[in-house]
């Protein structure tokens, strides 16, 4: 059972529908912890990659919260041109070819990798986006990841569901995904990569990063006033798995 059918990132169609969606649960209770915790650990004079930066949501984000310095790297150029097209004062944006990162060894102080990790189609790929990663963050750099929760599968929050209920997913399975997107009708529906959170955990570690934390919140870690926006289903289940890690300094053991 279950998905058997990709998504087309480098479809146009796609790629507006996913940057039409509403995506304030991911906001709430993804990016904003994430980079609150980014700000606490390296302060706001830093350079950041953001890999998988689709149409730059995040990359704003960051760079309204205060962090000096962002890069996006996609592998879709439908979506490197969305991030331009934003005009953001400051970031640029290129594309991920031949799986390297267009950047220098160890040019960057924190790298994020956000919701990109359940599209990839095997570990060893994964395997050498991390490395890559590693490659390009300095000794001490830090490495922050989010991805849908793979221990929450089936539940329906408010504006999306990942899985479908009854299912029991093995890693690397097909998982469809449904996202309510505002004026849309329909759902929109797109399929994603099932990683368990102990793959995470083996393939982070195996690229060698130290950790890494692992945080899995819910509605009540945050302010009363911006619970009001989201549903019973994210104060009973965390909708989203966060990992921290980092790059030994160097000459530290792996």
């Amino acid at each position: 059972m279950g998905a058997t059918t990709k998504t087309k990132w480098d479809d146009s169609t796609v790629s507006d529908l996913f940057v039409a969606y509403d995506d304030h649960v991911e906001d709430l209770l993804g990016y904003q912890p994430l980079i609150a915790e980014m700000l606490r650990r390296l302060g706001g004079d830093i350079r950041v990659l953001d890999y998988g930066c689709g149409g730059a949501k995040v990359t704003r984000r960051m760079l309204d919260a205060g962090i000096a310095r962002v890069s996006g790297v996609d592998l879709s150029p439908d979506m490197i041109e969305k991030a331009k097209a934003l005009g953001l004062p400051g970031p640029e944006f290129a594309r991920v070819e031949s799986g390297r990162v267009p950047h220098e060894d160890e040019s960057f102080d924190a790298a994020i990798i956000c919701f990109v990790l359940i599209n990839i189609d095997s570990k060893a790929e994964i395997a050498a986006i991390l490395k890559e990663i590693h490659r390009v963050l300095k000794p001490g750099g830090q490495l922050f990841v989010l991805d849908s929760n793979p221990r929450v599968t089936g539940v329906r929050f408010k504006t999306f569901q990942s899985g479908e209920a009854g299912i029991k997913y093995a890693d690397g399975a097909l998982r469809k995904v449904t996202l309510q997107v505002p004026g849309v009708a329909e759902p929109f529906v797109i399929h994603d990569r099932h990683w368990s959170q102990a793959t995470y955990v083996d393939l982070i570690r195996e690229a060698g990063f130290l950790g890494p934390s692992i945080y899995e919140l819910t509605a009540d870690a945050i302010a009363a006033e911006a619970r009001e926006r989201l549903t019973i289903s994210e104060r009973t289940h965390p909708p989203f798995l966060r990992l921290t890690a980092q790059k030994p300094e160097t000459g530290a053991e792996t």
